[in-house]
């Protein structure tokens, strides 16, 4: 087990290097879990819906818990928003994954890793771009901060 850790690291990587890189992984793996399995076990929840403003915003309070942003144990300490945000990312990562397993099977330059970096790069602007002005009267068109991604992304 420890030959094969230790097959991740060049020779001159310093045991602090690679502690870190365990402690981080670890936390991902944590983290990744518990936005995977925790939602199931969160209690119902127990405050009254506020009523909604009258914005033009379109996702401002979109029919969304008023739980949404409290932190429960369930989920290590995470909203559920950023457990859902935690899904999304790692939904990215799968897709990634297969598409550049896919890609490099068919010998085209693109590996793995980069398949995956390009996908997790996209989930975020995509993120960034639908939840910026979640929370205000602002309306803006988030599809178009979206629709330049394929752009950056060439077969």
């Amino acid at each position: 087990m420890l030959a094969k850790f230790q097959a991740y690291f060049s020779s001159e990587a310093t045991a602090l290097e690679k502690s870190a890189y365990a402690v981080i992984g670890s936390a991902m793996l944590m983290f990744s879990t518990f936005a995977l399995v925790g939602p199931r076990w969160l209690p119902a929840c127990d405050l009254a819906r506020q009523p909604a403003e009258l914005f033009p915003n379109a996702h401002y309070g979109a029919d969304r818990s008023p739980c949404w942003y409290r932190r429960y144990a369930q989920l290590g300490g995470l909203s559920s928003f950023e457990a859902d945000m935690c899904r999304r990312l790692l939904f990215a990562l799968l897709c990634g994954t297969l598409l550049g397993t896919e890609r490099s099977t068919s010998s085209t330059p693109a590996p793995v890793k980069s398949m995956c970096m390009v996908t997790l790069g996209a989930c975020i602007c995509t993120i960034c771009s639908m939840f910026s002005e979640l929370n205000g009267p602002l309306s803006f068109d988030a599809a178009r901060a979206t629709a330049q991604i394929p752009k950056g992304v060439r077969p």
